[in-house]
Order: C-alpha cells, then structure tokens, then sequence
C-alpha cells in the first residue's frame, strides 16, 4: 500500500471519524446486590452484635457477620466496653442457618477483634482454650485466630 496511514483493512487511520469508543470508561455491571437484602447492614458495633444474637432470623445473621470484620476495623469508641462480649457471641455462633462463607467471616471478625483490641483479647482468649465450655473445635479456632492476628501484627 501506498499510504501510511491504511491499516491492514484498508480504513485510514486518523481522520478524524474513527470510533470514540476507546475513549469511554467502562463502568462495572457487577452488582452486590445490596439493595435486596431483607436486613440492611448494621451501622454501628452494637446493632451489629444484636443481630449476631437474632433467633430465627438467618438474614440479620448473615447481615451482622458480613458487616462485623469492617465495623471492628472502623475502632468505634465503645468496642473497647464490648470486644470480650462481642468475641464471646462469635465463639457461640454456629452455622445453623447453612450461611454461605460463615466460617469466614467469623473468623475474619474475630481476627480483626483481636487486633483491634489485643490487650483486652489476649486476657480472654487464651483463658478459652483451657474451659471446658468450648468443644475442640472451637478451640482450635481460637488458636487460629491468634496465630493469624498475630501474622497480621
């Protein structure tokens, strides 16, 4: 070909009337499906650990454990007066409503409790390990919580 300007199909390049296409951003089509949830996520530690207690209510379950992990990083004022509280209502939670990722944000939450308020955990948790209140497993999730906050620290 004669001309620099032609690409391989023979269009030329740079005339001016070529797609802006490149030039648009493109924006996501993904959707987390917020507003469709049947329980908003909690705002605040407190209505969190309500609905963590929720009997019968497998969507505020699910609403408080996927909110807790970001609300204990936040550091509201009052988490230091129920982090020994809140981590024991993680400890007794079980995944009776079949809640898809539920050991994950369990564990994600307590791990962010634990590094969020280490002094008053560190009293707690390692106190867990030798009651009889808590199964094995139970137990070997407390382990595991220490061991991965203290990576993250």
């Amino acid at each position: 070909s004669d001309n620099d300007d032609d690409d391989e199909d023979g269009d030329v390049k740079g005339n001016g009337d070529n797609d802006d296409d490149d030039e648009l951003e493109a924006f996501s089509l993904s959707d987390d499906e917020e507003d469709l949830r049947k329980v908003a996520l909690p705002s605040y530690i407190r209505e969190c650990w309500d609905l963590l207690t929720s009997k019968d209510k497998p969507d505020a379950v699910e609403s408080g454990l996927m909110a807790a992990s970001s609300l204990i990083r936040n550091n509201p004022s009052d988490l230091k007066h129920v982090c020994v509280g809140f981590c024991r209502t993680l400890l007794h939670l079980q995944n009776e409503f079949s809640i898809k990722g539920f050991a994950v944000y369990k564990r994600t939450a307590m791990v962010s409790l634990l590094v969020v308020c280490p002094e008053q955990l560190l009293l707690f948790l390692p106190q867990q390990i030798y009651s009889k209140e808590w199964s094995i497993g139970v137990k070997l999730d407390i382990l595991t919580v220490i061991i991965d906050a203290a990576r993250e620290l």
